[in-house]
Formats: structure tokens, sequence, C-alpha cells
């Protein structure tokens, strides 16, 4: 009989030894989870005031009646919006075009106004937001410095392979002195931005520039990398900013 307690005993004594090994194990892990949310929680913080600060700079920089439109998600985000800004107020190119628009239309038609010269040509494949976007230059007066173009997806056979690309007849002819790249959506298929490439970086003008937005994101790794390839002549500088930007400048002749 006692040595049938003594093994229930001992048999309780490993299950609780079991149950405070787990307990502790769980406790670990939570804390290790805690202090993880804890710093992420800190780095986004960060990140947001970093957003805001831009945000602010750069509505100080801009003319506009009215504070800019939300720039979370889809939008660009005010550093990027910051970079491109600057960008066209210091070297004041004639001829932009954008592949897809939205805030950066208005900060872009902003600066054509302020430069006193110049025209934006946005390229947007979706209609409804292609007049939202109208609408909102057509607030801030800006209609005249930036043509948004409804340019459905078609598909453009580059390099032997079938894309789907804005249908960019609607631009008008000549070199372009600048180029935003941030569209077509990643969703529409694999390299969705490399045709701009074929489409818009050969028509570059002698000093021209890109600025390609989303650069850190992995499915622009092989656009990024087959760009480098075709324009093996363009500067290219990373831009640090919250999505990852990457300018390509076309080298002017000695």
């Amino acid at each position: 009989m006692f040595a049938v307690i003594f093994l229930v005993l001992l048999a309780v004594l490993g299950l609780l030894s079991y149950c405070f090994y787990k307990v502790r194990r769980i406790d670990n892990n939570v804390s290790e989870l805690l202090f993880l949310v804890r710093k992420i929680q800190q780095t986004d913080l960060i990140d947001l005031f970093q957003q805001r600060q831009n945000l602010d700079t750069l509505e100080s920089e801009l003319s506009l009646k009215h504070h800019l439109p939300p720039t979370r998600g889809w939008a660009a985000s005010p550093d990027f919006l910051l970079i491109v800004a600057r960008h066209a107020r210091e070297q004041k190119p004639v001829t932009i075009v954008e592949c897809s628009s939205g805030v950066s239309t208005l900060v872009l038609a902003s600066c054509m106004r302020d430069n006193g010269k110049g025209h934006v040509y946005s390229l947007e494949h979706d209609g409804a937001f292609a007049d939202i976007t109208r609408g909102n230059l057509e607030r801030e007066g800006l209609s005249e410095w930036a043509t948004v173009v409804h340019a459905p997806l078609t598909s453009h056979s580059i390099n032997g392979r079938q894309f789907s690309w804005y249908d960019d007849s609607g631009l008008p002819e000549g070199e372009i002195d600048m180029v935003v790249v941030d569209g077509p959506p990643h969703l529409v298929g694999d390299m969705a931005r490399y045709p701009a490439g074929a489409r818009l970086f050969t028509r570059l003008s002698e000093g021209g520039t890109v600025f390609a937005d989303d650069a850190n994101r992995m499915e622009e790794e092989a656009t990024l990398a087959a760009w480098r390839r075709e324009f093996p002549s363009f500067e290219e500088n990373y831009r640090y900013c919250e999505k990852g930007c990457i300018s390509l400048a076309k080298p002017e002749k000695a």
C-alpha cells in the first residue's frame, strides 16, 4: 500500500514539475512577445511622428488652399512626396509624367504653379479615381497645371512578354523631364511597373530623373533589376523613406 501511495505522489510531483516547466516557458514566451509588441509599437510611433513632420513640412512649402488628402495606405507617403516635390521645385522640369494619380498629382501641380512653368500628366487606370483627382485639382485651382489621363490597362508586348500597362496614347509627344512611378498596383501581375522603362524612360531628357516608390517591396526587386540592366548609364540613388524610393537619373552629355 505504501509503495502505491509513493508512486502516486511521485507521479503527482512529476506532473506538477512538468506543469511548472510549461508555465515558465509560456511566461517567457509571453514576455518575449510583449517585448516585441512594445518594440513594434515604439517603432510605429516614431515612424508616424516622422511622417507627420514630413507632412507638415510639405504643406508649409506648398501654396495650397486646403490640407492634402490622406497619405496613408495606397497613397504615397509624406516622405516620398517631399522628395519629389523638392526635386520638382529645384530642377523645374517642364514635363512630368506620373503613373497613378492622387495626392502626388496635387503636390507636383502645386510645384509647377510655384515654378511658373511645367505641366504634370498623370496616368490613371481607374476612371472614378481619375475624377476624384480632377476634382481635387479644381478645388485647389491647379487644373491648368496638371492633366489626369484616364488610361485603362491594356496588353503591351515588351521584350517578348505581355504586360498590363496604361494606355498611354493620351500623353503628349516629346521628351519627359521627370517620371514618378507609383503604379499600376502590384496586384495587376508580376513586374507590373516594369513597362515604365520601355514606355517612359526611353523618352527622358538629358538630366531627367525617375522616382520609383515602394522600392522596399519584394515584388519590385525584379523590376528594379531589369531597369538596371536595360539602363546601365542611369545614375541610381536610394532615398530613404517609409516604403523605399529609388531615383534613376539619365546622364547629361559631356
